[in-house]
């Protein structure tokens, strides 16, 4: 082979090596994708418990995006916030604080039924505060319901309070939390801390991963080794947030419902 033909082909292979590599240049689809923009959602009562009450309907805006899921309106926060609305007693003139409350709500629909002092709360994280003020704002809710960055376990005193200032709540709500079985521990954390003697709190949560049964309801096991007391309030059947999921899909359509309250040493 001459000097010149090889002197070619080595200038072929480089630039085969450079620019030939299709994979090295390839973009990925998502690359030039715009994130799904926020949208409005509406939850409609079922007024045949509570046909006197004065609201129909909350509004809430939710994430188009969200990699910890707040982008979704689970059906586990329908499911309370159709309980309370049914049972109003149980809110009006309370103080309550919700902790991972995504879109929201429950506590909203706490705020609506004349809750005293509504605290909402979520991991300061993608926007995820600025849309619980949103959906604070658009239900009208200014005068009672407040929303605060909070990671569970973390910052207790900097976020409520201490001593003879600290703030305590008679209804605290978890909805949908039990998935995060890493911070069951820190979850418990949040909610001894802002309880009281009689604080009441609602848990209510889907099995979406039926494999982890066991995982999810190792909360309740660690509430009950720490002190609080663990009751089964009712279980309710939904159509399956994510129909095409493995698992069980009885087990994906059912939102359970338990009530803990304080650890026996805040008792009286």
């Amino acid at each position: 082979m001459s000097a010149t033909k090889q002197e070619a082909n080595i200038e072929q292979e480089e630039e085969e090596c450079l620019f030939g590599n299709e994979e090295m240049f390839k973009i990925d689809d998502n690359y030039y994708k715009k994130p799904k923009p926020n949208r409005i959602e509406s939850y409609h009562f079922d007024k045949s418990l509570n046909p006197n009450e004065n609201f129909t309907e909350i509004h809430l805006s939710l994430l188009g995006e969200h990699h910890l899921w707040g982008n979704y309106l689970w059906n586990a926060s329908k499911c309370l916030a159709q309980y309370f609305y049914n049972n109003p007693t149980l809110i009006r003139g309370k103080r309550v604080c919700e902790f991972g409350a995504a879109g929201g709500l429950p506590s909203l629909t706490c705020g609506k039924l004349g809750a005293k002092q509504v605290v909402i709360t979520d991991i300061d994280h993608k926007n995820l505060i600025e849309n619980l003020q949103k959906n604070i704002d658009i239900n009208s809710l200014q005068e009672n319901v407040i929303v605060k960055g909070h990671a569970w376990g973390e910052l207790l005193e900097e976020c409520f309070g201490s001593g003879k200032d600290k703030q305590v709540f008679d209804v605290l709500i978890l909805s949908d939390l039990l998935f995060n079985h890493i911070c069951h521990d820190k979850l418990l954390d949040s909610c001894e801390y802002v309880s009281h003697e009689d604080t009441m709190i609602y848990v209510s949560y889907t099995h979406h991963r039926p494999w982890l049964i066991k995982e999810d309801l190792g909360l309740f096991k660690l509430a009950k080794e720490r002190g609080f007391i663990v009751e089964h309030l009712f279980d309710q059947k939904f159509d399956p947030m994510f129909l095409n999921d493995p698992g069980d899909i009885e087990e994906r359509s059912t939102v359970h419902v338990q009530i803990m309250r304080p650890p026996i040493h805040k008792q009286k």
